[in-house]
């Protein structure tokens, strides 16, 4: 996935000075178009003390997962590789507004692989680095709705596809979702949909095989 390395190099702006040189190498380019730079010449991206502190936090955790191969550090290191081109593009905007759009991707992909999660949004939180108020208005924006409801959304209808699938259970999805008692799960089920997860599970597998 990727490659980082950290070394000592000559500082260009202090004579007999040196610097440390933060380094990721990944396999493809960046994923956003504003980064790619042109044709054997490279961008230069001047970063701020809060963005530097930001790349540093996201360099550690790709180190942390690089030595992983499983498919949910496949995942994770994706979301990274999205967080650290976010990032650059908040540093060259000129006034530091990033693109809602990105990050509305990066949300939905947290909450993707995070559904088990009960602290979801509060993770999402710190992932994206946004207030209450920011995150709330990035939803409700291009979805209509809060990122709680959005979750719960998310959350639900995983369960509702999981309980068509056969030999699937009530019990099994809501330990899957992170629900500590299925009765929860079955309750929000219900509110959400208007039926039972036990009755949707039923029909599935009361369901002819073809």
């Amino acid at each position: 996935m990727l490659g980082e390395y950290i070394g000592q190099f000559p500082a260009l702006d202090a004579l007999g000075k040196t610097c440390e040189i933060l380094t990721w190498i990944w396999r493809g380019p960046p994923t956003y178009t504003s980064l790619i730079p042109p044709k054997d010449r490279p961008i230069r991206i001047a970063v701020d003390r809060v963005h530097l502190r930001r790349l540093k936090q996201l360099h550690m955790q790709s180190r942390r997962l690089v030595g992983d191969e499983s498919e949910r550090t496949v995942l994770q290191l994706r979301i990274v590789r999205m967080l650290v081109d976010l990032c650059l593009v908040d540093a060259c905007e000129a006034r530091g507004i990033p693109d809602p759009d990105v990050r509305l991707d990066m949300a939905i992909e947290y909450v993707r692989t995070h559904l088990n999660d009960p602290f979801v949004v509060d993770g999402l939180r710190n992932y994206l680095q946004m207030s209450k108020a920011s995150l709330y208005r990035l939803f409700q924006n291009d979805t209509g709705m809060g990122p709680r409801a959005f979750t719960q959304e998310m959350r639900m209808n995983w369960a509702r596809q999981q309980l068509g699938c056969a030999g699937s259970s009530v019990k099994a999805v809501a330990y899957a979702l992170g629900y500590r008692h299925p009765p929860d799960f079955s309750r929000a089920y219900m509110q959400h949909f208007g039926s039972t997860a036990s009755g949707r599970a039923k029909l599935t597998a009361a369901a002819p095989s073809v």
